[in-house]
């Protein structure tokens, strides 16, 4: 209106700064750029996100968030955690995340700052699968004797190599790509594998009560079968895999 082409139209959802953001960067960098807001276009100059004040849940509206966002949002980490399990974070972009998801770019930024916030995020959540999925095939009731308990664990984790359709590890990938260049990778991964190696020592605190032999033997586990998921990904031989895990008992 008033001698200004549409070029792109961005509903921002109210309490989403970072849509905001997103949307005032690009209407700097372009400025043919319209924004639609309440049902009004606003010239570029117009527009003053820094200091906009939601008056109301009709004046900012978004049918994605109100509908929705989170599956998209969802679908999102689930195509990012696929792409860099398959290519790698340095060789994984944005654009191959939307294209994942069936997302556009813009729905990307309204929920994620950048493709390193979503790779924090993609690494959280395969994390926190993988620690509950090590909770199930744990039996630390007082009726099992404890070596018992630690070999059906061990035998419990051979058998996950089984149900993997692409055995492969975000874990052991980021630790190999990023932690020793990315200090927020680094902390994550230090955060999520000491936790898995104190899950585990938990059934190996009942057979080695005495010294660090629990801890060691622990991050053995941990080490082992993160090692046979890569080994079964890289040669596709399942069995040497779950035997090398085996070997443990």
């Amino acid at each position: 209106k008033g001698g200004h082409h549409q070029v792109e139209v961005f509903e921002l959802a109210v309490g989403r700064p970072e849509s905001i953001r997103y949307a005032h960067d690009t209407v700097r960098r372009r400025p043919a750029l319209v924004l639609k807001h309440s049902g009004r276009f606003a010239k570029n100059s117009d527009f003053k996100p820094l200091k906009l004040e939601a008056k109301g849940n009709d004046h900012f509206t978004s049918r994605m968030d109100q509908k929705a966002a989170p599956s998209t949002r969802e679908k999102l980490l689930r195509s990012a955690e696929d792409c860099f399990l398959q290519k790698g974070y340095a060789a994984t972009s944005v654009d191959a995340i939307c294209r994942g998801a069936g997302a556009t770019k813009g729905a990307f930024f309204h929920y994620f700052r950048s493709k390193k916030e979503i790779g924090i995020e993609a690494l959280n959540a395969h994390a926190e699968h993988k620690l509950a999925t090590m909770r199930q095939a744990m039996d630390t009731s007082a009726e099992t004797e404890p070596r018992q308990a630690l070999l059906q664990h061990i035998e419990r984790l051979a058998g996950l190599l089984d149900t993997e359709e692409r055995p492969a590890s975000l874990m052991a990938g980021a630790t190999a790509e990023l932690a020793g260049v990315d200090q927020d990778f680094y902390g994550k991964l230090q955060e999520h594998f000491g936790t898995w190696i104190r899950l585990v020592t938990e059934l190996t605190r009942r057979v080695f009560p005495e010294g660090n032999q629990a801890e060691v033997s622990a991050a053995q586990i941990v080490a082992t079968y993160e090692g046979a998921l890569m080994l079964h990904r890289a040669t596709g031989d399942g069995a040497r895999s779950r035997a090398v895990l085996m070997n443990l008992r």
